[in-house]
């Protein structure tokens, strides 16, 4: 079995070893319905689950203390893939579509799909171009326009001034 990685610790809340997790998932009421997760490669029991806006703070077991919580920054947070969420048509796991290439509507391509990154208000597609180059392109639909998973390639919109 395969395991997803669904966010990342950004850091400790409070003095009983709470951790601050940032989501990678649209919907972070998924948290609640599960019981484990891997800290890395450490799995832990949910022992309480808040959310503060798209952040998920998370009481689990094993981190009892603020100096342990602050240990787990930048830590990556994964589930099983069986645990994930169905999604509606249209709608791709950042895992699925990493590697893609990305083109403009003119058919020029872009480069490859590095990653997807959030930045609070909206995902932002990280493309790598010949050259190494790193472009910036809004997840948002008036500059994503589409992406072809048998041809494993995505289409975006660019306005003046964009790359």
């Amino acid at each position: 079995m395969v395991k997803i990685r669904i966010g990342y610790v950004t850091g400790a809340v409070g003095l009983k070893g709470e951790i601050k997790v940032y989501s990678y998932l649209e919907n972070t009421k998924l948290f609640q319905s599960l019981e484990r997760i891997f800290i890395d490669g450490q799995e832990v029991k949910i022992e309480n689950v808040r959310y503060k806006g798209k952040i998920v703070i998370l009481k689990v077991s094993n981190i009892s203390d603020r100096d342990t919580a602050e240990r787990q920054k930048d830590r990556n947070v994964y589930i099983w893939e069986d645990q994930t969420e169905k999604l509606p048509e249209g709608t791709y796991y950042v895992r699925d579509i990493l590697g893609f290439s990305v083109f403009d509507t003119e058919d020029n391509q872009l480069g490859v799909l590095r990653d997807v990154t959030g930045s609070g208000a909206q995902d932002i597609l990280n493309i790598i171009d010949k050259e190494g180059k790193n472009i910036m392109i809004p997840a948002v639909p008036e500059f994503l326009i589409s992406a072809d998973m048998k041809e494993k390639k995505i289409i975006v919109r660019l306005i003046e001034g964009m790359i």
